[in-house]
C-alpha cells in the first residue's frame, strides 16, 4: 500500500519480521509504514524515474525476472515476464491475459513470427519505454510491432 503521509512517500508493511528505513517489526500481526522517499527527493530526480513524465523504467526488474509469472516462448529463447507490466503496456497482451483463453490459463505465450532479438528489444520497450541501439533494431520492431 502506497501512501504520501506528510509530504513522504510511504509504503505499508505486514511481516512477520521487517526492516525497512526505520521501521522495524518483530511482531505477526503488526502493521505500520515506512519512510521510502521524500516526495521532493523524487522530483530532484525527476528526468531519472519520470522520463516523458511518466514512470516507467522497470529495466530492474526486467533483468532479474523476481516474481515473473509469465513465460513467452520465442523460438528456441524462453524470455520471463510479469502480466501487470505486459497487460498494461501491450493490448495484444491484455487481451490474450484477460480473456479465456490458453494463454491466461498457462501463463506461457508462444510467438512464432518474430526473432528472438527482436522480442527481446520489444521487451526492453514495454518495461523502460527505450531501446538501446534502436538504428540497428528499428526495422524489425517496427515491422514486430
Amino acid at each position: 500500500m502506497y501512501m504520501n503521509l506528510n509530504n513522504k512517500l510511504v509504503i505499508g508493511v505486514d511481516t512477520k519480521t521487517f526492516q525497512f528505513g526505520r521501521f522495524v517489526s518483530s511482531t505477526v500481526d503488526t502493521y505500520g509504514f515506512a519512510e521510502f522517499v521524500t516526495i521532493d527527493e523524487l522530483l530532484e530526480k525527476k528526468e531519472e524515474f519520470f522520463p516523458n513524465d511518466i514512470l516507467t523504467d522497470f529495466e530492474k526488474l526486467l533483468i532479474s525476472k523476481k516474481s515473473s509469472d509469465a513465460a513467452i516462448l520465442v523460438g528456441d529463447k524462453k524470455f520471463d515476464a510479469h502480466k501487470v507490466i505486459l497487460t498494461t503496456r501491450s493490448c495484444v497482451f491484455k487481451a490474450m491475459y484477460s480473456y479465456d483463453m490458453k494463454e491466461k490459463k498457462e501463463n506461457e505465450v508462444t510467438i512464432t513470427d518474430i526473432d528472438g532479438e527482436i522480442f527481446e528489444k520489444l521487451l526492453e520497450y514495454i518495461y523502460t519505454d527505450k531501446v538501446k541501439d534502436l538504428d540497428t533494431f528499428a526495422e524489425g520492431l517496427l515491422e514486430a510491432s
